[in-house]
C-alpha cells in the first residue's frame, strides 16, 4: 500500500469548477473511491485526478507519491510536487489561447501539448525542473484523458449588417489637402484615387451599419463606384481656396560674409602671414564654428596643433607668421608690395626723366621691379626697353639713353 503525503488543497465555492479531486481507476472495473478515501491506495492503481465537474483526467507521474492540487486562481488547473509542475488550461475555441511556454532558469524542459474540440481548447504543459527526470512528467502529461466534451460553447461573434442608402445628390470636397477614394468603405481597401478642394462629386448612397450611417458615402468616380468619407463634403459649394502667401523676405546677411557652409567671421583677423610658395601676405579672419578662412579665395585654414607657426588651407595654400619666415629664409630685404621680397638683383644705372636723379631699383621674387626708398613698383618697357614705368608715374631711363637725349656734360648731379 502506498500512503499519499499531500491531498486535495484548500478549494473555495468559486474555484470548484477549475479545481480537481485525487482519484484512483484500478486495473479491475472497480468504482474509482471518494476523495475522502484516498489516503490509502492499492500499491499496484494508477494514480489520477479528475476536475470536480469531471471533464478531464490526468495520471500522476510514475513512482512520485508526492503530487497534489495547488491552488492557483490564475490556472484552470495545477498539480506538483515541489519541483515541477503540470498545469491544464481550458478556453473556449475562438478566445485567447494561453501564450507557448519556453524554458528558463527555474524549468530546465518545457513540454506542452495542445487538444482542441469543436467548442473548447485544452493546453497541457509540463515544467520540468531536472530534464533528467523528464520522462515521467512527459508521460503524465500525454496520459490526460477529456471525460466530457463541449462543456464550453464557442463565443458567439457579433454579427454587423452592412448596406447602403441609395442617395442621389451633388456634393463638394471642402478638405484643402483633398480626400482619398478607395475601393470599399475601410481605409484597408486600396485606394483608386481622390478629390480635390472644391470638386463636385456624385454622391450615389451612404453605408450604414445596423441602419446606421457609418461615415463613408459611394461616389461615382469617373465613371467606377468608389468610396469616401463624407464628413469632407458639403452640398454648399466652397469658396475658392486663397491664393498662397508670397514666401518670406530673407533675412538680412550677418555684418560678415557666410562662408565654409554657413560659417561667419567673429572679427579675429590675422594678417601677419605669409603664403610660403609666394612671399605674399595674407590676410585671414577666425570662423565662427573654428579655423581661419581667406575671404578672398574662399580658403579654409587650420592652424598647426601646439599654436605653432604654419596655417594649413584645404586648398594647399601653407602660410607662416612673418617673423618664421623672416627667419626662415633669411630675408634680409623689407618685404613691399603685399608680399613680394627683393631677388637680391638691382639695377643702378638707371635715370629719373624730369629730375635726372639717379634711382636704383631691384627686383622683386614675383616680377617687376620696385624702389625700395619710395615703395614704387615699376614694370620695364615691353621686349626688355630701355623704359621703366612707376606705378606712381615716374618714368625711368638707362642713363646712356638719357645722356643721349638730354646731352652729356658730364655726369648730372643728383
Amino acid at each position: 500500500m502506498k500512503t499519499l503525503k499531500k491531498t486535495l488543497l484548500g478549494i473555495t465555492a468559486a474555484g470548484l469548477a477549475g479545481a480537481m479531486v485525487l482519484t484512483t481507476a484500478f486495473a479491475a472495473e472497480a468504482p474509482a473511491p471518494a476523495p475522502a478515501e484516498a489516503a490509502a491506495i492499492e500499491e499496484e492503481a494508477i494514480q489520477t485526478f479528475v476536475t470536480r465537474d469531471g471533464v478531464l483526467s490526468i495520471q500522476i507521474p510514475k513512482d512520485e507519491d508526492n503530487w497534489a492540487v495547488i491552488d492557483d486562481p490564475n490556472t484552470w488547473f495545477v498539480i506538483g510536487d515541489g519541483k515541477d509542475l503540470i498545469t491544464v488550461e481550458h478556453v473556449a475555441n475562438g478566445a485567447q489561447l494561453p501564450k507557448v511556454e519556453t524554458a528558463n532558469e527555474k524549468f530546465e524542459e518545457i513540454y506542452q501539448m495542445f487538444y482542441s474540440t469543436p467548442n473548447e481548447v485544452f493546453v497541457i504543459t509540463g515544467n520540468i525542473a531536472d530534464k533528467e527526470e523528464a520522462g515521467a512528467v512527459r508521460d503524465a502529461v500525454c496520459s490526460f484523458k477529456v471525460l466530457e466534451y463541449d462543456t464550453l460553447k464557442k463565443p458567439e461573434q457579433p454579427t454587423s449588417a452592412y448596406a447602403v442608402r441609395e442617395l442621389n445628390e451633388i456634393r463638394y470636397c471642402t478638405e484643402k489637402d483633398g480626400v482619398n477614394v478607395r475601393s470599399g468603405f475601410t481605409t484597408d481597401d486600396p485606394l483608386i484615387g481622390g478629390f480635390h478642394y472644391g470638386d463636385q462629386v456624385n454622391v450615389t448612397g451612404a453605408v450604414t451599419k445596423d441602419g446606421v450611417d457609418n461615415g463613408w458615402i459611394r461616389v461615382n468616380y469617373n465613371g467606377q463606384t468608389g468610396y469616401t468619407v463624407g464628413q469632407y463634403y458639403s452640398t454648399t459649394k466652397p469658396e475658392a481656396q486663397p491664393a498662397a502667401a508670397p514666401a518670406p523676405a530673407p533675412a538680412p546677411a550677418p555684418e560678415e560674409e557666410l562662408i565654409n557652409g554657413g560659417q561667419i567671421f567673429t572679427g579675429e583677423v590675422i594678417d601677419n602671414v605669409i603664403d610660403m610658395a609666394t612671399g605674399k601676405y595674407v590676410t585671414i579672419k577666425e570662423l565662427s564654428q573654428g579655423g581661419w578662412a581667406n575671404e578672398e579665395t574662399g580658403e579654409i585654414f587650420t592652424w598647426e596643433t601646439g599654436a605653432g607657426d604654419h596655417f594649413y588651407g584645404n586648398k594647399g595654400t601653407t602660410l607662416m607668421f612673418d617673423g618664421a619666415y623672416f627667419e626662415e629664409f633669411g630675408n634680409e630685404e623689407e618685404l613691399i608690395n603685399d608680399g613680394q621680397i627683393f631677388t637680391g638683383y638691382e639695377m643702378n644705372n638707371l635715370m629719373e626723366i624730369g629730375t635726372g636723379k639717379h634711382i636704383t631699383l631691384k627686383e622683386l621674387s614675383q616680377g617687376g621691379w620696385a624702389n625700395e626708398e619710395t615703395g614704387e613698383i615699376f614694370t620695364q618697357e615691353g621686349g626688355g626697353g630701355e623704359h621703366f614705368y612707376g606705378d606712381k608715374g615716374t618714368t625711368l631711363v638707362f642713363e646712356e639713353l638719357y645722356y643721349e637725349q638730354y646731352g652729356q656734360g658730364g655726369e648730372l648731379d643728383d
